[in-house]
Parts: C-alpha cells; structure tokens; sequence
C-alpha cells in the first residue's frame, strides 16, 4: 500500500532560481538592488497621503478654531451675572418704554441695545421676563 501510495503523490523538485537581481542608481557611484528600493507609485502614494492627512489636519484646526471663537458664551462681558434683575413685560409694553420708565437718565439707545443684547431678540410678548442690565 506505501508503493502505490507513492507513485500517487505529486512530486516535488526544487526550484533553484539565481537570477541577478537588476540594480538601481543612486546619485554618485552606489548601486542598489531593485527590490530594495521603492518604485515610482510608491513615491506618489506617500505625497498623496501626505497632502491628504496636511488637508485634514487644516481643516480640522480650523473647525475647532471657528467653533472656540463661536462659543464665548451666551452673555457679552460687560453684563454682570450675579444679581441679575428681572421686568415681567405687560401688555403695550416695547424695549423703548420699558427703557425710558426704568432708566431716565440714561441713553434710551444704548439701553434699548443691551436689552436686545441681553435677552436675545428685539421682539417682546406681555409676560415675559426681561433681563435688565
């Protein structure tokens, strides 16, 4: 049974290959094999993967930089934040009288615009709180 078992199995030469592998030239009197050093697609795959991650890394610092310099808050620096006054707004009421009634010696503009300033929106419903600088 090994005997036939044997003859029925594929046989294996060796395979002996001495080719001289190709050389390179570099700048100056050096060769290097071939297969040492990379290929011309390899070159162009590294620059494109280079100029891919530059882009992204700008696009990504930007994007942060845009959102850090968007996101101060919701209240300007000049408004004090610890005991803050409130108006609840009655009917007829606008920012220009409710900035005259609280406010007479002031300037009735600069007092209309950090009203708007403060509370968001230059529009007003009765019985909403107003914030008051």
């Amino acid at each position: 049974m090994s005997a036939a078992s044997a003859s029925l199995a594929p046989r294996r030469t060796p395979q002996v290959r001495r080719a001289t592998p190709a050389t390179r030239s570099l700048p100056g009197r050096y060769a290097v094999p071939a297969r040492v050093m990379p290929d011309r697609s390899t070159f162009v795959r590294r620059r494109v993967g280079a100029v891919v991650f530059v882009v992204a890394l700008v696009s990504s610092i930007g994007s942060v930089a845009e959102r850090g310099l968007a996101d101060r808050g919701g209240d300007p620096a000049f408004a004090a934040t610890v005991g803050r006054t409130t108006y609840v707004v009655q009917p007829g009421d606008t920012l220009w009288s409710i900035a005259t009634r609280l406010y007479p010696d002031a300037d009735v503009v600069d007092v209309v615009d950090l009203l708007v300033v403060l509370n968001g929106s230059a529009s007003i419903e009765a019985g909403q709180a107003l914030d008051l600088p």
